[in-house]
């Protein structure tokens, strides 16, 4: 699978990561030691989303996700019904132009082969904020941030050493590694950036979680990296909990595999890490939301077969934390891979994709799953029995938000009926809706979603006039080494629902 890693291993950082950190680690744990999988970090980490992006290729994490619903436990013949009826607003589209230097080019905005990857974007009284990760052309990364008033015209905040390597005083062995953004929070006043960063050393085994604090979009500060609580983790996503943040990540279990990782901070500045515990062990976190009053944390775990399937975690209170063990939901042939979660009129809505690798990848296949849960401890897979989210032989479902009437997912398909050898250039960006996240419409073959090969979408968000902000990546093939690619950010905008958008 030389060709897989190597193409997956290039995107590590601006895709496949929560935390935004290559090398974060090497393999990922399951539920016993036992059954400790060693299948490699870049099948583990990269999972469905990343597959996709490169069939064209890239992962996630970093989510943004009304109306009347039906029991989201109904039968299986229910979810079959006739289908949902989009709201004309969310079907019109437009792709905006790549802006030189802000949405392609490496850390210093000179134009050179790196890539670049949103991971997630926050709503502020002055515009939308997006955190991610930006590569060089030696693919060394450093975190970034990109604002916009209205959602078309973005910048990239210039990198002042906060973001990357610069930002270690007195130099040491992370000098020279990795850093990157996952996830984003408002809190009060301030937005909360939480991330991590590798060591040029080691990157398998050292790592630092990483946060950030800013009061004005355009000014960053990175928080001391030698705090203790920091040491030997990656954080990979944020949420305000009552009077508390909250953050979720990873850190190794000593024998190549990962466990999980919770933060616990009364003002964004001062953190504590929650004390380990077996709900931890086995299983990395990646995404978490607030449900009601209780926390749902999502990630991975290894099964018996090497391969990995979802996991979900519940709190009430962020330290004591507990581990849904649900084969049938979250199990099954092949990978299964949690990529993006919301909250949506009163139940959980959880998307990513089940897929089956070989070793000539001319027989990979994927489709996107949804996963629905009403108190955030009981799930249930969605049935596609329509074929909604397999187009063959690759379909992958990345991110989701609550929008308008119901939700919007966000993904890639792969266009049937070229080359079998699935790293060609089929990918192309998706988009479905629900309108009660049972019964879902693709909304595909749009011209604004395939004008170019080898484009994803990966996230998605909600601007406050309505509008749907969708981020993924355009890719593009390096000469070197043979088989690697980079991406820059593409970027989408729906109508708002009140009428047409007119881009400038």
């Amino acid at each position: 699978m030389d060709e897989l890693d190597r193409r997956i291993r290039s995107e590590l950082l601006a895709y496949t990561d929560p935390s935004g950190v290559d090398g974060l680690v090497r393999t990922t744990g399951d539920r016993l030691p036992s059954r400790r999988s060693r299948t490699p970090l870049f099948v583990r980490l990269a999972a469905a989303v990343s597959l996709l992006a490169l069939v064209g290729a890239g992962l996630a994490l970093f989510p943004g996700l009304g109306g009347t619903r039906p029991d989201p436990r109904a039968s299986a013949s229910a979810q079959t019904a006739s289908p949902t009826t989009a709201s004309p607003w969310w079907t019109r589209w437009q792709r905006l132009p790549t802006t030189e230097g802000v949405f392609t080019g490496g850390p210093d905005a000179s134009g050179t082969d790196g890539g670049q990857f949103i991971a997630e974007i926050v709503s502020t009284p002055t515009g939308l904020v997006a955190v991610g990760t930006t590569s060089d052309a030696d693919h060394r990364k450093d975190a970034a941030v990109w604002t916009s008033s209205d959602g078309i015209r973005w910048s990239r905040v210039a990198n002042d050493g906060s973001f990357g390597a610069d930002a270690v005083t007195p130099r040491d062995d992370f000098s020279d590694g990795n850093q990157g953004m996952g996830g984003v929070a408002r809190w009060g006043e301030q937005l909360i950036a939480v991330g991590g960063e590798d060591s040029a050393l080691d990157p398998s085994t050292t790592l630092r979680a990483a946060v950030w604090v800013a009061t004005d979009p355009m000014t960053w500060e990175r928080l001391t990296p030698e705090a203790p609580a920091f040491a030997g983790a990656a954080m990979g996503d944020v949420v305000v909990f009552g009077d508390r943040l909250i953050a979720v990540g990873v850190q190794p279990d000593g024998t190549g595999g990962l466990d999980s990782a919770v933060w616990t901070s009364l003002d964004g500045r001062r953190w504590e890490r929650v004390e380990n515990q077996p709900a931890f062990e086995g299983a990395d976190m990646w995404q978490v939301v607030v449900f009601g009053d209780r926390l749902v944390a999502f990630g991975r775990t290894g099964n018996e077969a090497g391969q990995d399937d979802g996991a979900v975690w519940t709190s009430d209170d962020g330290e004591a934390w507990l581990r849904i063990e649900d084969d049938d939901a979250f199990g099954g042939p092949g990978w299964q891979q949690i990529n993006g979660v919301t909250v949506v009129s009163g139940s959980v809505v959880a998307v990513g994709t089940s897929y089956v690798l070989h070793d000539d990848h001319r027989e990979d296949r994927s489709v996107g799953v949804v996963w629905l849960s009403r108190d955030g401890e009981n799930w249930r897979r969605v049935d596609d029995a329509r074929g909604v989210f397999a187009t063959d032989p690759l379909t992958s479902i990345e991110g989701v938000t609550a929008a308008g009437p119901g939700a919007i997912a966000v993904g890639s398909r792969a266009i049937p009926g070229e080359a079998p050898n699935a790293f060609d250039d089929r990918s192309r960006a998706a988009v479905w809706f629900s309108a009660d996240g049972a019964v879902w419409e693709p909304l595909s073959h749009r011209p604004e979603f395939s004008s170019e090969p080898r484009l994803t979408m990966a996230r998605i968000s909600v601007a406050d006039d309505g509008r749907l902000i969708a981020f993924g990546t355009s890719y593009r093939e390096l000469g070197s080494p043979p088989g690697t690619s980079e991406g820059d950010i593409a970027v989408w905008i729906s109508d708002a629902p009140e009428g047409a958008l007119e881009v400038p």
